[in-house]
Formats: C-alpha cells, sequence, structure tokens
C-alpha cells in the first residue's frame, strides 16, 4: 500500500518541541514540503540553528518566546523529553526521563493558559511501553496502561493531556512505536551489532517488536492533524509486527552479515539491568487498527519492507 494523500496546509502554523530529535527533523521537513509555517523550540537554539533552515522559527522555553508564539499558532505538536535509551537507568537518569516530559507538557499548559486564542489541536506524544510488559497480549488504545518503568513514564506523561482536552478543539495522543530510519531511532544500532555478528536472538526471542517506518509515522502525524474527525490515542505502528527474533533475521539478511550470535537473557539481565530487561527482553503487540480504521494507508506494511527500504543506501 501506499499513501496516497496530498495536504494542503499553506496557512497552518505549526509549533513543534523537541524538533532536534529523529522525529522532530523528519517531520519538520515534511511539513515544511507541505508549505507550513513551522515554530521549533528547543533549550539550545545554537545547536538546533545549525540543523534547521532559515524557513523554520526557532525559539527557546522562555514564557514571554512561547506564549507569542503559541498566540497565532494553530497546531502543536509535543515530542520532547529525554531519550528513553541513551543511557543506563540510574535514580538520576530516570528523573531526568520523567520530568523532561512532564515540564514541557506544564509549560505548554501554563503559556497557553493566558492565551485569547488558542491552538486548535495538540498533538502529543507518548509510547507504546504505556502497555507495559505482556509477552503476547495484542495491544489496542483501550488496554490498561501496564506494569515497569516504561509504563510508568507513559502513563504519567499522558495523565497531562485532560487538561489541555478541556481547552483546545481537539487532542490526538500518540503511543509510538519502534521508529524505524536510516539516521536516528534503533536502526544504526542494530547494523552496527550485525556487522560484529551480536545481532542475533535476545533471550529467547518471542518478544514482540512493534515497528514503524519513520515515514509511516511522519505521514500519519500529518494525516491526523488534517483530520478533523481524529482524536483520542492512536497507536502509531505498523500493521504486522514481528517478533525479535524474526526481526533480526531480517536485519542480518538486509545487511549482509554472517550468522549472528544470540544474547542470553541471562547475561543482559546481568549487564543492563532493569534497563535491559524492559528494553531488549520484553515487547509489545500494540495494534494499528484504530489508525487504519481512520483511513490511514501505510506505505511499509511488513518489517522486511521497511528494513529493506532504509539498509538499501548501505548496499552501495
Amino acid at each position: 500500500m501506499q499513501c496516497f494523500f496530498f495536504v494542503n496546509f499553506i496557512l497552518l502554523k505549526v509549533l513543534i518541541t523537541g524538533a532536534s530529535g529523529f522525529i522532530g527533523r523528519h517531520l519538520i521537513k515534511a511539513l515544511l514540503e507541505q508549505a507550513c509555517d513551522v515554530v521549533a523550540v528547543s533549550r539550545d537554539l545554537t545547536s538546533v540553528r545549525k540543523r534547521f533552515p532559515e524557513a523554520v522559527t526557532i525559539i527557546d522555553w522562555e514564557n514571554a518566546s512561547l506564549r507569542a508564539a503559541l498566540e497565532t499558532t494553530d497546531v502543536v505538536i509535543n515530542l520532547a523529553g529525554e531519550s528513553i535509551a541513551s543511557r543506563p537507568w540510574n535514580k538520576k537518569q530516570k528523573t531526568a526521563i520523567i520530568n523532561s516530559r512532564l515540564l514541557a507538557a506544564q509549560r505548554l499548559h501554563q503559556a497557553m493558559g493566558t492565551l485569547k486564542k488558542k491552538p486548535a489541536l495538540l498533538i502529543q506524544a507518548s509510547a507504546i511501553g504505556y502497555y507495559g510488559i505482556r509477552p503476547s497480549q495484542e495491544c489496542s488504545e483501550l488496554c490498561k496502561p501496564g506494569e515497569g518503568f516504561l509504563a510508568e513514564v507513559c502513563n504519567k506523561w499522558e495523565k497531562q493531556v485532560p487538561g489541555f482536552a478541556e481547552e483546545l478543539e481537539r487532542v490526538v495522543t500518540i503511543r509510538i512505536g519502534l521508529v524505524l530510519g536510516e539516521d536516528g531511532g534503533v536502526i544504526p544500532q542494530l547494523l552496527k551489532q550485525s556487522k560484529r555478528r551480536l545481532g542475533g536472538k535476545i533471550g529467547s526471542g518471542k518478544q514482540w517488536i512493534s515497528w514503524i517506518h519513520i515515514y509511516d509515522l511522519v505521514y500519519a502525524i500529518i494525516y491526523l492533524m488534517n483530520d478533523d474527525k481524529a482524536s483520542g490515542i492512536y497507536n502509531m505502528v505498523a500493521p504486522e509486527p514481528m517478533q525479535q527474533k524474526d526481526f533480526s533475521k531480517v536485519i542480518a539478511e538486509s545487511s549482509g552479515s554472517k550468522l549472528q550470535v544470540p544474547a542470553p537473557g541471562f547475561m543482559i539481565r546481568w549487564m543492563l539491568g532493569e534497563f535491559g530487561r524492559e528494553l531488549l527482553l520484553s515487547g509489545q503487540k500494540a495494534s494499528a487498527g484504530k489508525l487504519i480504521r481512520q483511513g490511514f494507508l501505510f506505505k511499509f506494511i511488513t518489517a522486511r519492507q521497511a528494513i529493506n527500504d532504509i539498509l538499501n543506501p548501505y548496499h552501495k
């Protein structure tokens, strides 16, 4: 399937937090192609200015700057938050992961509270980690939060949403799966491991990976932004999740790597503790049904399609 829709956003102004991240970079590029007026919010203005074209307005989190930008903003997309997987989960890092998300949402809500004309739409990021450790259950958006640190983070994150829903015309929460792309997300790291023959089965290998290609994620966000009937929570995952043992085989085959060495579960738990148990040995089987019923057409249905597309540059 292909995503055959065209969106005209000439009059829309979109404010994005977390703009310098992997998803934010791709989303901004797509919005500029749709003729959107884009405002990027960041703590590090110097590095962000180097990354984005002059067409993007860049501001910091200072209240006056944020309020001024929000006064003429139509859509807010909140992607802000400390990376989940960049560092081990010690107490300090866990606090940073949670607080970075809560503070961003609270600052946005505080800034919007003083406006006479508020944005019409908030798209709030979350993740399928909300469902916690569920070995085989398929999770729709109606599933309750699970257990574990990731579930705690996402649950606290999403509890910020009702405050916006009371004031804005429309609020959409996107629970994002494992994002696949050439220049970010998990693929570059998996490719390095595969080339070292360390990209084999992890633990039992039966843990589910609910993935989505960065292309489909970006255009699913734009699709929901453009559909006035879209509201509530959406799993941002491809229609066909895959177990880790099969996913690792596809990575190895697509990258031309040789036989891969498996990683025993006890070793992951011993070396990485809770971090490894939740991110590597566990997974979620999330359903894309609601997004499909909304009318979105995926370009990448299978993980093999997505991975072959992403790794194609490495076959030159």
